[in-house]
C-alpha cells in the first residue's frame, strides 16, 4: 500500500518542513532515563515512565508517552525536530513540529514557525508565536489564534470546530465577517495590522457566529445584581440577618457533611474560627483574612492532636456560598482570583440550585495545581454534560478573571474576558442557582503535598449581572440556620430506636441517637443515622446516606447513590447504579454492586469490592483487601497508604493500577505475586499475578 504524503503550506504558500524517518533509540517503562537520538534522521522513544529525550544533529522525532517526559534540544543542531505526543504537550525551544493524539489534550507551540497536527480525538491546537500551521482532525477541535503572534493557517476546519480568536479589533461576529475575504479556495481573516488567519478550503458564507469564541460583549449585560469587592469580609449572621456569605453547607454543627463534600474524596473541612468538629470547643483555625480588598482563604493541615475531632478531615480550609441569600437564573457571573500552587489544591467557583438536584451544576472554573494551565469548565444538566479542558495561554500567574454568561439558549465560559467554551444551556437549568467559591484539598486535586501547605486562594472580587434583555431571575433571600429538604414521611427522630420512612418527595432524615432503621423512597433523599448502630436503605432515586457514628449497615438500593459509613466499622453497599461508596473511619466492608462505581475504604483496614462494572477502587489508608469483580477496574495506589492486597487483578479484563503523582515505586515478583513497593512506605500485592504476563500500560501515573 502506498502511503499518502500531504504537504502543508504556511500563509505565504511555503511548504512546512517535516522530519524524515530514521532508526530509533528505545527506553524502558521504568522511567528516569536519559536517551539521546543518534545523528538524524532518527527517533527516540522513552517508552513511558518520565524520561529526558535529547536531540542531536539532523532530523529527530521524539515520542512522548508520559506527562513527565522532557525533550531537550540545543540550539544550532540543525534539521527539523518533531515531537509525537500521546499526552498534552507544549513544544520546548528549538523544536519545530508537534503531532498530538489523545482526547481533550492540548498541543501548543513555541516562538518558531510550528506545524501542529492532531488526531481524531477532539483537541486544542495553539501555535503561540511564529507563523504556524494548525491541522485539525475529524473530531471537534479548538484552534487558538491570538493577534500579535504571527499569521497562522488552519487545515481541516469543519462544522463542530471552534476558533478562539483573541484580537482587540474582533469583538463580534459582525467584525469578524467584515475582516473576512475569499482568496481562491481559502478564507482570509485580517486579525491585526500585518497579520492574517488563513482557513484552507472554506468559503466566507459557511461560517456562523458559533464557530468563533470572541471577547466578552458587555453590552449584553444589564445591571449589577451582586458585587463584593471584599473591602471587608461579610459572613452571614443568622441573628441579625446581615452579611452575604455562608461558610458551610448548613446541615447542622455535628454533621460532617456540613463542612465538606466527602464523596469527592476531599480531605479538608471548611471551617471558621469557631469550628469545633466533635471536640466541644473551638479548634482555632480561621481560613479567612481580608486586606487591601482581597479575601484570602488559607488551607493548612490540621494539627495531629486535633485530627480525632475533625470528622476524618486532615486539612482546614474555607468556602463561601450564597445558599438561601442570593441566587439567580440567567446572567453573567465572574470571579477575579489568584490560585494556589500546592499540589493537592483544588479551588473552584461554581453554582448549583437549592435544593441541590443530582447532576445539575455550573462549574465556572475548577483548577488543580498539578495541572495549572488548564481551566476545567463544566455545564452539568442532569443526564447530560458539556465540558472543556481549556488551555490557559500567556502568563497564568497572579490574578485572572473567570466568568460564565448564562442565557436561555447558550452558556459561555470566559477566561480574562475571552470566550473559551460555549454550549447549549442544559434543559435542567430551569431555576435560579446560588454561588460557591471554595478551596478544596485532595480529591480531583490529587494527593496533597503537605510540605507545600499552608497555601492560599485569593479573591479580588465576585460579581453578578443580569441580562440586558430583562430575562434574568434574581432572588435575594433570608436563610435559616439549618435547612432540611421537604418531602413528607416520618422524619421525627427520638433518642431511642426509631423506624423512619422517607416520603415520596425529597426527604431529609436525621435519626439521632439509638439503633435506628431508615428507609428511603422514590425521591432524592438525604438519610443520616447519627449515633447508634443503624440500618439505612435508600430508595429508587439518588440518595445520600451516611451512617455517622456506630457500626452501620447501609444499602444505596436503586439509583446513583452516595453511601458513606462515617465512624466505626460499617458494612456498605452501593447496589444498582453508578454509586460512590466511602467507608471513611473504621474497619469497613464496602461494595459497589452493579454499575460503574467509585468505592473507597477510607481510614482503617477495609475490605473493598467493586462488583460488576468498570469500577474505581481505593483502599485509602490502612491495610486493605480489594477485589474489582467483573469489568475493567482501576485500583488507586500511593505512597504511605498501607499494605494492600488485590485478590482478583485481571489485566485481560482491563484492570489497571493508577499511582498518585509524586509516588515513587518499584515493581517486582515475590513468589506467585506481583508486588508494587513505594519508597514512601506501603505496598500493593497483586495476588497470583505473574509480572511477566502484564501488558504495557497496566500501571500508570495520574
Amino acid at each position: 500500500m502506498e502511503t499518502l504524503i500531504v504537504t502543508y503550506y504556511n500563509y505565504l504558500g511555503q511548504a512546512m518542513p517535516e522530519s524524515a524517518n530514521g532508526p530509533g533509540v528505545y527506553g524502558t517503562s521504568a522511567g528516569g532515563e536519559t536517551l539521546t537520538a543518534p545523528a538524524g534522521p532518527s527517533s527516540v522513544d522513552g517508552n513511558g515512565g518520565g524520561d529526558r529525550l535529547v536531540g542531536s544533529s539532523g532530523d529527530n522525532t521524539f515520542y512522548v508517552r508520559d506527562p513527565h517526559d522532557v525533550v531537550d534540544v540545543s540550539a544550532g543542531t540543525g534539521g527539523t525536530k518533531t515531537v509525537v505526543a500521546y499526552t498534552s504537550f507544549t513544544l520546548p525551544a528549538n523544536v519545530q513540529n508537534l503531532t498530538s493524539s489523545g482526547t481533550y489534550n492540548y498541543a501548543a507551540g513555541n516562538g518558531l514557525d510550528n506545524l501542529i497536527k492532531v488526531g481524531n480525538d477532539g483537541e486544542t491546537l495553539y501555535g503561540a508565536g511564529g507563523n504556524d500551521v494548525l491541522v485539525g482532525g475529524f473530531a471537534n477541535d479548538t484552534f487558538v489564534v491570538k493577534a500579535g503572534e504571527g499569521s497562522d493557517v488552519i487545515y481541516g476546519f469543519h462544522a463542530g470546530d471552534t476558533i478562539r480568536l483573541v484580537s482587540p479589533s474582533l469583538t463580534s461576529f459582525q467584525a469578524v465577517q467584515s475582516a473576512m475575504s475569499q482568496v481562491g479556495s481559502d478564507v482570509s481573516i485580517r486579525i491585526s495590522t500585518g497579520e492574517q488567519l488563513i482557513i484552507r478550503n472554506t468559503t466566507v458564507g459557511q461560517f456562523k457566529a458559533s464557530d468563533f469564541l470572541l471577547p466578552l460583549n458587555r453590552s449584553q449585560l444589564g445591571a449589577s445584581t451582586l458585587d463584593d469587592e471584599f473591602n471587608s469580609f461579610q459572613p452571614y449572621n443568622f441573628s441579625t440577618h446581615q452579611g452575604l456569605w455562608r461558610t458551610d453547607f448548613g446541615l447542622g454543627r455535628d454533621n460532617p457533611d456540613t463542612y465538606t463534600l466527602r464523596n469527592n474524596g476531599e480531605q479538608q473541612a471548611y471551617v471558621t474560627a469557631d469550628y469545633q468538629g466533635s471536640s466541644g470547643h473551638a479548634l482555632g483555625y480561621n481560613p479567612f483574612s481580608d486586606s487591601n480588598g482581597v479575601l484570602t482563604i488559607t488551607a493548612q493541615p490540621f494539627k495531629a492532636s486535633d485530627l480525632q475531632s475533625t470528622f476524618g478531615a486532615t486539612y482546614a480550609s474555607g468556602m463561601i456560598n450564597t445558599r438561601g441569600i442570593f441566587q439567580q437564573q440567567y446572567g453573567y457571573f465572574e470571579i477575579r482570583a489568584e490560585l494556589p500552587t500546592a499540589h493537592g489544591a483544588w479551588p473552584a467557583f461554581w453554582m448549583v440550585p437549592d435544593k441541590n438536584t443530582q447532576g445539575v451544576e455550573a462549574d465556572i472554573t475548577e483548577n488543580i495545581a498539578i495541572n495549572p494551565n488548564i481551566d476545567f469548565v463544566r455545564a452539568y444538566g442532569g443526564g447530560s454534560a458539556s465540558f472543556a479542558n481549556v488551555l490557559k495561554t500567556g502568563d497564568i500567574s497572579g490574578f485572572h478573571t473567570y466568568g460564565m454568561l448564562w442565557t436561555p439558549s447558550t452558556v459561555t465560559f470566559y477566561y480574562d474576558d475571552q470566550a473559551v467554551f460555549q454550549a447549549p444551556t442544559p434543559a435542567a437549568w430551569n431555576q435560579p442557582m446560588y454561588l460557591i467559591a471554595n478551596f478544596a484539598v485532595g480529591g480531583f486535586g490529587g494527593t496533597p503535598d503537605a510540605s507545600a501547605f499552608p497555601d492560599t486562594f485569593k479573591i479580588d472580587y465576585i460579581r453578578a449581572y443580569g441580562l440586558a434583555d430583562g430575562s434574568s431571575v434574581v432572588e435575594h433571600l433570608t436563610p435559616t440556620a439549618q435547612d432540611t429538604l421537604p418531602g413528607g414521611g416520618s422524619s421525627d427522630a427520638t433518642a431511642g430506636d426509631d423506624n423512619l420512612q422517607a416520603g415520596s418527595g425529597a426527604t431529609e432524615i436525621h435519626a439521632g441517637a439509638g439503633n435506628d432503621t431508615i428507609a428511603g423512597w422514590s425521591g432524592g433523599d438525604y438519610l443520616t443515622g447519627d449515633d447508634g448502630n443503624d440500618v439505612i436503605n435508600g430508595g429508587s432515586g439518588f440518595d445520600r446516606t451516611n451512617g455517622n457514628a456506630g457500626n452501620d449497615t447501609i444499602h444505596g438500593a436503586a439509583g446513583d447513590d452516595w453511601v458513606s459509613g462515617g465512624k466505626n466499622d460499617d458494612v456498605l453497599y452501593g447496589d444498582d447504579g453508578q454509586d460512590i461508596v466511602n467507608g471513611n473511619l473504621g474497619n469497613d466492608t464496602v461494595g459497589g454492586g452493579i454499575g460503574e462505581d467509585t468505592v473507597r475504604g477510607g481510614q482503617g483496614d477495609d475490605v473493598v469490592n467493586g462488583g460488576a462494572g468498570n469500577d474505581w477502587l481505593s483502599g485509602d489508608l490502612g491495610n486493605d483487601t480489594m477485589s474489582g469483580g467483573a469489568g475493567a477496574d482501576t485500583f488507586r495506589a500511593f505512597a504511605g497508604g498501607g499494605n494492600d492486597r488485590i485478590t482478583d487483578f485481571t489485566a485481560s479484563e482491563g484492570d489497571r493500577i493508577a499511582v498518585d503523582h509524586g509516588s515513587a515505586y518499584t515493581v517486582g515478583q515475590v513468589g506467585s505475586d506481583t508486588v508494587i513497593t513505594f519508597s514512601g512506605g506501603g505496598e500493593v500485592v497483586l495476588a497470583g499475578v505473574q509480572m511477566s504476563s502484564l501488558p504495557q500500560g497496566w500501571i500508570f501515573t495520574t
